[in-house]
């Protein structure tokens, strides 16, 4: 299986439809999304390409580039196409990990990818307007 299999099959399960949502989530040029899928083993991203997709979908680098299960990080527990599985943590210094029953979409891994970017204080006042945004939504029920 070759990095472009690997990176259209996590996009799969983490419902990203489109090149330009993964490029948009991980922060990376879509046509480097395109060259990678399309090229196959021909093309080699920049490490730090690699680097950026595989945090923004939540699996080891080293994972996507090689495929070598022996390159996961082994402190967290992955499925077996190298996704974390630890109910949707975040640690600030790496990837955005998705719940084991319900992959985060291209949306949500943004919006973790932003939020885990901002400092504590600005981090509480997006919370605090979510947290209004789903309680008027709840009473519009």
């Amino acid at each position: 299986m070759s990095m472009s299999d690997r990176l259209a099959a996590v996009m799969r399960q983490r419902n990203i439809r489109s090149q330009s949502e993964l490029a948009r989530v991980a922060d990376v040029p879509q046509s480097t999304v395109n060259r990678i899928l399309t090229r196959g083993a021909s093309y080699s991203p920049a490490w730090g390409t690699v680097k950026k997709l595989a945090d923004a979908l939540g699996v080891s680098a080293v994972w996507l580039t090689e495929g070598d299960a022996g390159g996961r990080n082994s402190s967290t527990a992955r499925d077996k196409t190298g996704v974390n599985q630890d109910n949707g943590a975040v640690d600030r210094n790496g990837p955005v990990a998705a719940p084991v029953d319900a992959p985060l979409d291209g949306w949500q891994l943004e919006a973790l990818r932003i939020l885990t970017s901002l400092d504590e204080v600005d981090r509480r006042k997006v919370m605090g307007v979510l947290r209004l945004l789903a309680r008027r939504d709840s009473t519009d029920l």
